[in-house]
């Protein structure tokens, strides 16, 4: 749904980080809107039951959108730490770039070997 609604132009970076799942629905004619809302809803469902679990990432270090105490924190303010943390999950409000598939080139993303 995501690939139908952007097409087949690639986005940038940026444009990801501009855009959000919601605008991904708007882009869909109007009879698939439905259907592709369960489907985000499905989807942001198992992103925010699973990203819990992965407590470190990139080369074991400590996953940077957890919470102190383990909750989603998808805000890129690091807002999510200390006591007074807020959760800030997957939702239907959240940046492409969360959502699609993405390797940035280069040393620090390219396992060795």
């Amino acid at each position: 749904l995501v690939y139908r609604s952007l097409g087949s132009e690639p986005i940038t970076r940026e444009e990801a980080a501009q855009r959000t799942n919601e605008d991904v629905l708007k882009g869909l004619p109007a009879e698939d809107r439905e259907a592709a809302a369960q489907a985000l809803q499905n989807f942001c469902d198992a992103f925010n039951t699973v990203l819990p679990k992965l407590t470190n990432l990139f080369e074991c270090q400590r996953n940077p959108f957890l919470t102190d105490d383990g909750r989603i924190d998808l805000s890129g303010t690091s807002a999510g730490k200390g006591p007074e943390a807020e959760s800030n999950p997957m939702t239907g409000s959240t940046p492409l770039h969360f959502t699609l598939p993405s390797h940035p080139p280069g040393p620090l993303a390219d396992a060795p070997g």
